[in-house]
């Protein structure tokens, strides 16, 4: 992590920003797993929301809308 102002300052200030440039790399990487986390969770929140819909909206006289919600849900499970 040598950045040009690096050779410019002293050894104990181009150490310190060596070790801030760090955390800053770590600090963006954990931020980049919490919001791929917060979509993967919104996503299942969604799913569960269907899966509810589904439940309560299935009737024996006509399962359509049911099949329909279904098919939604299965989709949404399956996609990559």
């Amino acid at each position: 992590v040598s950045s040009s102002w690096s050779s410019s300052l002293p050894p104990a200030l181009a150490k310190l920003g060596k070790q801030v440039s760090k955390h800053r790399d770590r600090a963006q990487a954990a931020a980049i797993e919490a919001m791929m986390e917060a979509s993967i969770s919104e996503s299942l929140l969604q799913c569960l929301a269907v899966f509810s819909e589904l439940i309560s909206s299935a009737k024996q006289d006509d399962p359509h809308p049911a099949v329909q919600h279904f098919l939604s849900l299965h989709s949404s499970l399956t996609k990559p």
